[in-house]
């Protein structure tokens, strides 16, 4: 007995520690975690005085206290909930059902504190438990109505938490998950310990309360976005479909995935013996200096002779620092997709080498790609998909003429070589074809498109370097696209990000919507403006590794406050690091908010030194803010935000870009 009591001395200590720890931080839910951590703290305590006193008396006020804590516990972890996962918006405070479980709580209350001197909800009874008297308990009706209740607290907790997870990114469920299955431990601990009373001493779910307070204290304040960033590498690597190796600064291998094995054994048996010099020359790879390159190499392989497209690229940090080397091999032995019939990428610079004289500058490349192909693919199956891409060809061919030059590329999208065509003629073609595909339809649901269009000046430009400008336009379309499974990511980077700010869905598409109108007046090409598109929405997610107590305090920051603030730009610029989508925006993010006098953060760049569309970003996100306040910042009239913004021209902001941007305004 005496072990039993201090194992729940020690969790009543802890949970203290916790509480006071979550109260500390002064962050949004902390109030209510706070809360639901005392109470089961209490729980704990008054189970401990009540299963330790042998006086009848006192045993049965301590039970009534315990159970009164119970109610509370649940009531608070029913409130955390509803925040946490946002359903509580759908709840107006004025309604009177809002209120229902404090009032019903109270009720329970009531009954139980009577019940030491009038026996109306349990009776006692004692038994010796290792030579030492406890009093275990009869119930009738009004103690099973408390059962029922903390009951439905728990069902209602977990059908919330249970819906979040729904539709919520596998990646991103864990913070949901781990509250749902603790407290769905609890519930059954405790329905195992009422079934078989008879048979068991003290009833352990008491701890479980505890352990359900700490997991949501652990899922609020230390779930962390770029572990899990960091945990769909490995996937990536495995699944991409070539070959890739990284080597260090000294040319010795880091890794590798199976592709590479398959294709080089020794990269599997002596990974640790492998020089990147010594493998190029013994592979007859021509010769590779620090510079990137991409080259054809053939290789017999799998009883065959196959044509490799190699990718080779140093790869850089901060500062231009070298750090080591990729190694990245396609297979393009077969030059003809199976599926259209088109060329793939190969004969897309084999067509633009053998045809120079016929091209007339300048040419818009076009790259066309299916939203959520995969999907569809897995759905309804490969037939379909194949369907759909053939119909995409077709509404590409309508659009661009029977003359144009088509290709598949190898991430499935297809290219359109438009000649002698200007970039507003470009555009209007790749509407035409989006308009189009939109009357296609598989089993009666029509599909979407994205595109990324480029544009070729002159015969001394690199083919290449323009059409991965395309692609990536088109990649960062689809991120922001709700159609596109890629989008999936920056949804929940979203997501966190509005759940742990003052941010706004509506600000981020008035401010996205703004940017793009910005730079389409500016001349900026249709690969920058869908970066600056994804920019807008993730200029400051940085913002979601910097503690809540500082992004949600309403007054001025101190000065340590300040500067655990300014680390989120370079927080954002390792988190979009991370993943290769959203890497193009990383440096933009990093520089977000520097200011043209040079006064800026992190690096305190001046004028054109910062990144163009950081500049713009700067300027379009801090009019809105200005328009549209902040619940610590009164909203200022438009004329008030315009002259603002004249003020700060050459300080805080690029005089072109403000200058760009007021004429924007005074147009619309």
């Amino acid at each position: 007995m005496f072990i039993y009591r201090i194992l729940f001395l020690i969790v009543a200590i802890v949970d203290f520690v916790i509480a006071l720890e979550i109260f500390r931080k002064k962050v949004k839910h902390s109030k209510k975690v706070g809360y639901a951590m005392c109470f089961a703290m209490s729980t704990t305590l008054f189970y401990l005085f009540a299963i330790s006193s042998e006086d009848y008396f006192w045993s049965s006020v301590f039970s009534s206290l315990y159970f009164i804590s119970i109610d509370y516990t649940l009531v608070f972890l029913l409130r955390f909930v509803l925040e946490f996962t946002k359903f509580q918006r759908k709840l107006d405070k004025n309604h009177p059902l809002y209120y229902i479980d404090f009032i019903l709580a109270g009720i329970d209350s009531f009954i139980l504190i009577l019940n030491p001197f009038k026996e109306i909800a349990l009776s006692y009874y004692p038994v010796k438990v290792l030579g030492v008297t406890v009093y275990k308990y009869t119930t009738f009706a009004l103690y099973r109505c408390h059962l029922l209740f903390c009951y439905i607290l728990l069902a209602l907790i977990l059908s919330i938490l249970v819906r979040k997870c729904m539709v919520t990114p596998v990646f991103y469920i864990g913070k949901y998950l781990y509250i749902a299955a603790s407290i769905g431990l609890v519930v059954l601990l405790n329905i195992f310990y009422l079934i078989g009373e008879r048979y068991f001493v003290l009833d352990i779910s008491v701890l479980f309360y505890s352990i359900s307070a700490f997991l949501i204290y652990v899922s609020v304040f230390y779930y962390s976005t770029r572990k899990l960033l960091n945990s769909t590498r490995g996937l990536l690597m495995e699944n991409i479909g070539w070959a890739i190796a990284f080597f260090d600064f000294e040319d010795a291998l880091i890794d590798c995935n199976q592709k590479m094995v398959e294709l080089f054994p020794e990269f599997g048996k002596e990974k640790e013996k492998i020089d990147f010099h010594a493998f190029a020359e013994k592979q007859h790879l021509p010769t590779l200096a620090n510079g990137d390159r991409v080259f054809e190499w053939k290789h017999f392989y799998d009883g065959e002779e196959h044509i490799f497209n190699c990718e080779y690229t140093c790869l850089k940090a901060r500062y231009e620092e070298h750090i080591g080397k990729m190694l990245i091999m396609r297979d393009i032995t077969y030059t003809k997709d199976s599926v259209t019939g088109l060329d793939l990428s190969p004969g897309l610079y084999r067509y633009m080498e053998n045809h120079k004289e016929e091209l007339v500058y300048p040419i818009q490349l076009l790259v066309v790609n299916v939203n959520s192909l995969g999907v569809i693919n897995s759905a309804l199956g490969h037939e379909k998909g194949n369907h759909v891409m053939m119909n995409t060809v077709e509404g590409m061919r309508k659009a661009v003429g029977d003359a144009a030059y088509l290709a598949r590329m190898d991430d499935g999208s297809v290219i359109a070589v438009l000649n002698g065509k200007e970039k507003e003629e470009g555009l209007k073609v790749a509407r035409r074809i989006q308009d189009t595909i939109k009357e296609y339809q598989i089993l009666g649901f029509s599909y979407e498109i994205e595109y990324g269009l480029s544009e070729i000046p002159d015969a001394q430009t690199d083919v290449q370097y323009v059409v991965n400008e395309a692609i990536e336009s088109m990649k960062n379309k689809k991120l922001l696209s709700e159609s596109s499974n890629r989008s999936a990511l920056i949804h929940s980077l979203t997501q966190t990000l509005l759940e742990s700010d003052y941010e706004t869905e509506e600000h981020v598409m008035r401010t996205k919507k703004a940017a793009t109108a910005l730079g389409l007046q500016m001349g900026l090409s249709d690969k920058e403006i869908g970066k600056l598109a994804l920019l807008s929405v993730l200029h400051d997610i940085g913002k979601i590794g910097v503690p809540q107590q500082i992004l949600l305090k309403p007054g001025r920051l101190e000065g340590e406050e300040w500067k655990i603030m300014k680390t989120h730009a370079e927080k954002g610029y390792r988190i979009a690091k991370a993943s290769a989508d959203l890497e193009p925006v990383a440096e933009l993010i990093l520089h977000h908010h520097e200011r043209w006098d040079g006064n800026g953060y992190p690096d305190r760049l001046k004028g054109e030194a910062i990144p163009l569309l950081s500049r713009i970003i700067t300027v379009v996100d801090s009019y809105d803010v200005m328009v549209h306040g902040r619940p610590y910042r009164k909203a200022i009239s438009e004329e008030d935000a315009k002259k603002e913004l004249r003020r700060c021209s050459g300080s805080q902001f690029d005089p072109k870009v403000v200058k760009a941007y007021l004429e924007l305004l005074e147009r619309r």
